[in-house]
């Protein structure tokens, strides 16, 4: 497993902001964003992950979890469309 952390910083406001720090963790099964106060419903506080991106049955996907409180995800993204075939 590859960890990497970040300072993500909002580039439409001044550059004295506090950026918000992001965690992404990868591995074979896929690479979890981890944004700092965000999280999911199954997860422990500080340790679950709003966004998903993996090979499921052959197509690329992202999963988002946009409400905490849904066990599912609320976006299921199929990035096929995305192809460059």
């Amino acid at each position: 497993m590859q960890t990497m952390k970040i300072q993500l910083r909002d580039i439409d406001l001044d550059k004295d902001q506090t950026p918000l720090e992001v965690v992404i963790r990868a591995d074979s099964e896929g690479i979890a964003i981890y944004p700092k106060g965000y999280g999911d419903a199954c997860s422990v506080k500080g340790g679950g992950t709003p966004i998903f991106l993996q090979l499921y049955q052959g197509k690329l996907m992202v999963n988002i979890w946009s409400d905490i409180c849904k066990e599912d995800p609320t976006h299921e993204i199929s990035l096929e469309g995305a192809k460059e075939s």
